[in-house]
């Protein structure tokens, strides 16, 4: 994740908190998979946890209980080859999997606008 990918993250991770923190439901119907370690030795002590390379930044449970899986990229970024396995996986399950580019279009993949 470069330092435009890092900031679209925090930007929609400090919104989401600020526009569903009091409605338990809703905060927890988007999950970040945090899968970038900083160093590769703490990669490896990543994936012995059970973290898998190239699964997408953030899972959204949608109101009909499906999964919408997103990958953060910004700019001319370009999926890795695991994430263009797990995007397979994804569609071979009928999940819908996005590739989000910028903050407005976070808000409107999941359907909601944010106040």
């Amino acid at each position: 994740m470069n330092q435009k990918e890092l900031i679209l993250h925090q930007k929609i991770s400090v919104a989401w908190h600020n526009v569903f923190v009091h409605d338990p439901l809703m905060f927890q119907r988007l999950l970040c998979q945090w899968n970038n370690a900083p160093t590769k030795a703490y990669g490896n002590k990543m994936r012995t946890m059970g973290v898998k390379s190239g699964v997408s930044d953030w899972l959204f449970l949608d109101d009909c209980g499906k999964c919408i899986w997103i990958e953060l990229k910004v700019d001319d970024n370009k999926q890795s080859p695991d994430q263009i396995k797990f995007e397979n996986l994804c569609n071979l399950l009928r999940h819908k999997y996005v590739i989000c580019r910028d903050y407005e279009s976070f808000w409107e993949i999941i359907g909601i606008k944010p106040s």
